[in-house]
């Protein structure tokens, strides 16, 4: 499974300048798209254009939160214009943020609680399936860590802990992981499995 995410700027500028490191990172093991010419700066109505490429390139949209007036929103109105499948994450009864996906299950999008509700409606391989396929195919700390890695987060040095190897490299093979849509990070230095490839 690949995650789509979406530019709405030409595809030599970085928006914001701090996910340069992020930019450089997807180009090395995935591919940056634009639909605008090298150059062009991130200007207000070009966001939510780009919206309609984000659910294109998909096989469906996932939206966690949202008000409902909120540019996800237009992601999916995309996504039902183009005959993708629709899925919402429910949050906080009152929370405004859970206002969109609250709506959207109403008219019709999956309520998901766990990614494998998703691979299950888009009859993907569920983790259990690919992990043994994973597990054989990596080496050295990658496949230490990853050995170590759950659909709970754990935090960096409770894997540095496990593994006995040096913060260094659990760094550098958690980075490895998540290239390859293996291992995603999460706020506070925590990290889980992410759905084999994607």
């Amino acid at each position: 499974m690949t995650v789509v995410s979406g530019l709405a700027r030409g595809i030599d500028i970085v928006y914001p300048p701090e996910h340069a490191r992020l930019a450089e990172q997807i180009a090395r093991a995935g591919a940056l798209l634009s639909e605008y010419p090298p150059g062009t700066p991130p200007l207000r109505h070009q966001f939510p254009r780009r919206n309609r490429l984000i659910s294109g390139l998909a096989l469906g949209v996932v939206i966690v939160e949202g008000r409902e007036d909120s540019g996800a929103l237009i992601t999916a109105d995309c996504a039902l214009e183009q005959g993708r499948e629709g899925f919402a994450v429910p949050g906080p009864l009152f929370a405004p943020t859970s206002d969109l996906p609250h709506r959207l299950v109403q008219q019709g999008a999956k309520l998901i609680r766990r990614v494998e509700d998703i691979l299950e409606d888009l009859r993907l391989p569920q983790p259990a399936q690919l992990a043994p396929q994973i597990a054989t195919a990596l080496e050295g700390a990658e496949a230490a860590v990853y050995a170590q890695l759950s659909w709970d987060p754990l935090h960096v040095d409770i894997l540095v802990r496990r593994c006995g190897l040096p913060v260094a490299v659990v760094g550098q093979a958690l980075v490895g992981l998540e290239l390859r849509g293996l291992a995603r990070a999460l706020a506070g230095q925590r990290y889980v499995r992410a759905v084999p490839g994607g």
